[in-house]
C-alpha cells in the first residue's frame, strides 16, 4: 500500500478553527527512540510530547490527549501553526492507538471480501 494511502487512513480527531483537520500520530524519530505523540500537519510532523500528559503506555497518552482535547486544542492549534515541524521522511509513523479496546466492524461489505 502506498505512503500517502496509509496518510490518508489516519483517524480524523476533530478540526481546527479554520476546518483544518486534526490528525493525530505516534512516531519515532529513529528505531531506538520513544514513541512520541504528534500532529500531522501539511508541513510536516510537530511534536506534541511537551504539552501532554506523560504516561506509562503510548496507548494511555493517547487516551489522554482525546479525553483532553477541548482543554489542548488552543494549545495544539498553537502548535500546528508555529511550531518547528519535522520532515515525514524523516520519521516512522507508529499505530495512533496500539492496542484499541474495540475494534467495530460492520457487515456491509462482508460478502464483497468472504
Amino acid at each position: 500500500m502506498a505512503r500517502g494511502v496509509l496518510l490518508d487512513r489516519l483517524p480524523l480527531v476533530d478540526t481546527f478553527s479554520e476546518g483544518k483537520p486534526v490528525k493525530l500520530v505516534l512516531f519515532q524519530q529513529n528505531d531506538a527512540g520513544p514513541q512520541l505523540p504528534g500532529m500531522l500537519t501539511d508541513r510536516g510532523v510537530v511534536d506534541i510530547s511537551g504539552v501532554v500528559r506523560s504516561s506509562h503506555t503510548p496507548q494511555l497518552m493517547m487516551e489522554g490527549i482525546i479525553d483532553d482535547f477541548e482543554r489542548l486544542r488552543p494549545t495544539l492549534e498553537m502548535l500546528a501553526e508555529t511550531a518547528t515541524s519535522l520532515p515525514l521522511s524523516s520519521v516512522r509513523l507508529r499505530a495512533p492507538l496500539p492496542r484499541p479496546h474495540k475494534i467495530l466492524c460492520a457487515l456491509a461489505n462482508y460478502w464483497e471480501h468472504a
